[in-house]
């Protein structure tokens, strides 16, 4: 028997996500696996974060938002 993790969107490699897989396993084996006294089994995690939308130019086309927005934007233009 296998342990299968399967991660959710947004999801990219990286050192961070390694070390997050290594400790989630360590998780794994000592709170689930050792209790069940199945210490041998194997842990799967499949990625496939490279296979999600890749943007064009780096997403430099998306506006970067620096203001903080503290009224509601219609109240801005007259509505409400």
């Amino acid at each position: 028997m296998a342990v299968v993790f399967v991660h959710g969107v947004n999801v990219r490699r990286s050192a961070e996500y390694d070390t997050s897989v290594a400790t989630r396993d360590e998780m794994i084996r000592q709170h689930l696996l050792k209790p069940l006294l199945l210490l041998s089994h194997d842990i799967m995690n499949p990625y496939w974060g490279d296979c999600g939308v890749s943007f064009a130019w780096n997403q430099d086309t998306v506006p970067q938002v620096s203001e903080k927005v503290t009224t509601h934007p219609m109240k801005r233009v007259g509505f409400g």
